[in-house]
């Protein structure tokens, strides 16, 4: 095969895998459809909050609508029935009679039980910065909001582009990491 040949095939087999319109940009991006056509979700989320010196750890069921988002955590425990109802405007923690403080994270810009929410508002409509494959999974990274108040989130999608695990960060530091489990549309 002469060189001209030769360079011409190589030309073509790059244009053509060049094309495909697959990948973790596409998986994210199909993920947003689905959510946006669903209008709800909801999924089991192990939440970790680093406040420094200071770590809470809890496991809530999530359901999420565009009018609200309701977090009920599960365990541990001692803390099982505690609920917040998150919106747009901020999030309403009820039970009976018991308080619940974890305080805010990214400098009030999120706290444990507002962040299920968060990461749904970042999947169906905030900017998609960098995806890219991560082991098995694609890793997507979304940002929300601007300079000084932008917050980091880091998604990883399984094969199926079903959100698996999420970290959020402010500011370079990760404050809150969530285990995502039993995830449906």
């Amino acid at each position: 095969m002469t060189r001209k040949r030769f360079a011409a095939l190589l030309l073509l087999v790059l244009c053509l895998t060049g094309c495909k319109a697959e990948g973790p940009t596409q998986t994210a991006l199909d993920l947003r459809t689905k959510l946006m056509q669903a209008q709800t979700c909801g999924f089991t989320a192990q939440i970790r909050s680093d406040h420094g010196e200071k770590v809470y750890e809890f496991t809530a069921d999530v359901r999420y609508s565009p009018e609200e988002t309701v977090v009920e955590i599960t365990s541990p425990e001692e803390l099982q029935g505690i609920r917040a109802k998150v919106t747009e405007d901020g999030a309403k923690l009820e039970y009976d009679g018991v308080e619940l403080t974890f305080g805010t994270l990214a400098n009030g810009k999120v706290s444990p039980m507002s962040a299920p929410w968060l990461l749904v508002q970042c999947w169906i409509g905030e900017y998609i910065s960098h995806a890219g494959a991560d082991g098995e999974l694609e890793r997507v990274t979304y940002l929300r909001g601007y300079d000084d108040e932008e917050i980091m989130l880091d998604t990883w999608l399984n094969v199926d582009g079903i959100p698996a695990y999420a970290e959020v960060a402010y500011d370079g530091v990760r404050c809150l990491s969530i285990q995502i489990r039993d995830f449906q549309f």
